[in-house]
């Protein structure tokens, strides 16, 4: 045994394989196979496993738990199953000996220690791989609902994931087929009947992060459901007015993640709002960290952007409030999963702009560059101007804007309506670059998570080439102007409207017809008619009768 194992974990697996053959039938044993077959999946040889699979069944040898565990756990690394049809039609061959062995298994000792789900995990993983969903249905039906073979969290964490569509289908404007979502609401309903036939089966995190990824891309009616009875009933997490009953899981990081993307993703804002306002009130024990992280925070921060877009008042206050948290929280707990980012400013700065709040835009610059914005107002054009100096912090903590950030900032001068604003804005963006933010290629060299964003940098360019323009004609036009910048300031500014028309007739594509983040597309609506669509969803809810897609 040392030595085959010395040819496995050197990645000889032939050397080994022939060891094993040509070794006497009594110095043979199962685990030696399974070794073999263990050394096989991590090199991604997958048909020499499979024949040492059906070699050690023709020399006599049983495949035991281990075994099937094995030989499907690898060919569930397999992540494109496009030319793979050799190795599906193994798997399910690989499988079904399983199900033969544990039913027989059974019959023989219903206590036997060997009996095990843990093959169905990989198998359906497989399966939803290789989008067999009706599988996946047959499987589930055709298991035990109690004793030792009925499914497990594990199983039943695995089932869940794999209803999740990881490529969209041709014409699809869901990810989820609906008779997913109606099987995966009767394995909830089979769930729940088993806690209260069994106390000692629990739910884990794992499982209801899963279960809340399939319905958060569901259709609005499941997305209800889901907030109901999951993050209600399950969670603790209750809607304003409502009292929740005791957490049946702990939050996790990963859950929380889910439960707002799902608030999100149902137009629901103000309940992710309200939801993570929960959690940062939440008082911490000495030494706890916050499970909530600048990924959490970012997407709540997206729910107050659009509950901007939608009317509602004072929004960039109240995310000010969230960055602020987030600086503090930061420095308490020593905890980097809440340091703010580049893309957390620009969230802020965004929702700044929508309401036209030049203050929250400035105290957020501020906290961003380590500059200060009050450097760059209005004083007597007669009065030499100190240059503005950055404040030096540890690494990582000063940003310096990009055209995002500096796009969000000049509009939200110029949506404030006060000349004073603008003019600081101009003296903010001629330090900067001025002219650079003009070009398209102004995040090229960043390394930060907004470089995901450069696929619109010529949005923001030519946003940020209009809006100057808009700002320095307004500025120009102001009869008191003249009394806070020199001429050679004001020459400058002009220079840039210069340089912004031209880059705007250089551009190719105008600007209403290209490519932009949904936050910068058309509005949701007032909240007014989303409680309208929340009324008409509810009664449909209240239709419906759950059934799942086939029942045996």
């Amino acid at each position: 045994m040392g030595r085959l194992k010395s040819l496995c974990d050197g990645g000889r697996l032939q050397e080994a394989v022939d060891m094993l053959l040509n070794a006497p039938l009594d110095a043979k044993r199962v685990k030696h196979f399974n070794l073999l077959m263990k050394t096989a999946s991590t090199l991604a040889k997958y048909s020499e496993m499979y024949n040492l699979f059906i070699e050690m069944k023709r020399r006599g040898f049983i495949p035991n738990a281990g075994t099937y565990q094995t030989m499907l756990g690898g060919y569930a690394q397999i992540e494109d199953w496009s030319h793979r049809t050799k190795q599906i039609a193994q798997v399910h061959n690989v499988f079904e000996n399983y199900r033969s062995w544990v039913t027989a298994l059974k019959a023989e000792d219903p206590k036997s220690l060997h009996l095990t789900v843990g093959p169905y995990n990989p198998y359906f993983k497989i399966l939803g791989a290789t989008k067999q969903y009706e599988k996946i249905y047959d499987v589930y039906y055709d298991m035990d609902q109690d004793g030792p073979l009925s499914p497990d969290v594990k199983v039943l964490t695995g089932l869940f994931d794999a209803l999740v569509e990881t490529k969209r289908e041709p014409g699809s404007t869901q990810e989820i087929r609906p008779q997913n979502i109606s099987f995966a609401k009767v394995v909830w309903r089979n769930m729940t009947k088993k806690m209260e036939a069994s106390p000692e089966f629990k739910l884990d995190s794992h499982l209801i992060r899963a279960v809340l990824r399939l319905f958060r891309s569901g259709s609005a009616a499941d997305r209800i459901f889901a907030l109901d009875v999951i993050c209600r009933d399950n969670l603790g997490l209750a809607k304003p007015g409502e009292t929740a009953p005791p957490p049946k899981v702990e939050l996790t990081e990963y859950i929380v993640n889910q439960v707002i993307a799902l608030c999100n993703n149902s137009n629901k804002f103000r309940l992710s709002i309200h939801f993570a306002q929960q959690l940062m009130d939440r008082p911490l024990k000495d030494g706890e960290s916050s499970i909530l992280t600048h990924y959490i925070l970012e997407d709540v921060l997206y729910a107050y952007c659009n509950q901007e877009t939608m009317g509602s008042m004072n929004e960039a206050e109240r995310a000010l409030n969230i960055l602020d948290w987030m600086i503090r929280q930061n420095a308490l707990q020593y905890n980097d999963n809440l340091a703010p980012r580049l893309i957390t400013f620009s969230r802020v700065l965004e929702i700044s702009w929508r309401g036209g709040d030049w203050g929250v835009a400035t105290r957020t610059f501020d906290l961003m560059t380590g500059y200060k914005a009050a450097d760059f107002a209005d004083i007597p054009a007669d009065v030499k101007r100190s240059t503005p100096q950055m404040e030096r912090r540890s690494p990582g903590k000063n940003f310096l804007p990009t055209t995002i950030q500096m796009c969000h900032l000049v509009r939200t001068a110029l949506n404030s309506g006060v000349v004073a604003n603008m003019r600081q804005a101009l003296r903010i963006f001629v330090h900067f670059g001025g002219e650079r933010f003009f070009l398209q290629g102004a995040l090229q060299n960043d390394t930060l998570p907004e470089v995901a964003q450069t696929r619109y940098l010529p949005f923001y360019a030519q946003t940020t080439a209009e809006t100057v323009s808009g700002l320095v004609k307004a500025v120009l036009a102001a009869a008191d102007t003249e009394q806070v910048a020199g001429k050679q300031e004001i020459e400058q500014w002009r220079n840039l409207m210069t340089a912004a028309g031209q880059s705007l007739r250089q551009a190719t594509v105008p600007t209403p017809l290209l490519r932009r983040p949904v936050v910068e597309q058309s509005r949701l609506g007032t909240s007014a008619q989303l409680d309208r669509e929340d009324m008409v969803i509810d009664s449909l809810m209240s239709q419906r009768t759950q059934v799942s897609p086939r029942r045996k």
